[in-house]
């Protein structure tokens, strides 16, 4: 099970890695495609390096943005988050008029989510 969260923790990273990855390495190939475009136009040899250049980065996109799926979350197994930490403020319902100056203490979600799952 230990193994398993850490391989799920370490999909989720690589799979945010992707996920600015690829509309980055876009944008800088469209810049530099436009960069080699130019320089072919004006009889430069050196734009078709620009341009493979830039179809080696699209081509790289396109390829993470095929394989951009977590195979670990799709199959049910999520990473250790730190959602059961953090803190939500008493119910408001639970408020009476007689209580109302008075203010518990914030309480953990999962003990939250289990006072409703209670009632």
């Amino acid at each position: 099970m230990k193994n398993e969260s850490l391989e799920a923790e370490k999909a989720e990273f690589i799979q945010s890695v992707k996920a600015l990855y690829i509309p980055l390495s876009l944008f800088l190939a469209c810049v530099i495609m436009a960069a080699g475009v130019f320089l072919i136009y004006n009889l430069e040899p050196v734009g078709w390096a620009f341009v493979a250049v830039s179809g080696a980065i699209m081509a790289s996109a396109f390829l993470a943005l095929i394989r951009f799926q977590n195979r670990l979350r799709a199959s049910g197994v999520l990473p250790p988050s730190s959602y059961d930490d953090e803190v939500v403020p008493p119910f408001v319902h639970e408020l009476t008029i007689e209580n109302r100056g008075e203010f518990e203490q914030p309480i953990p979600i999962s003990s939250a989510m289990k006072k409703v799952a209670n009632k």
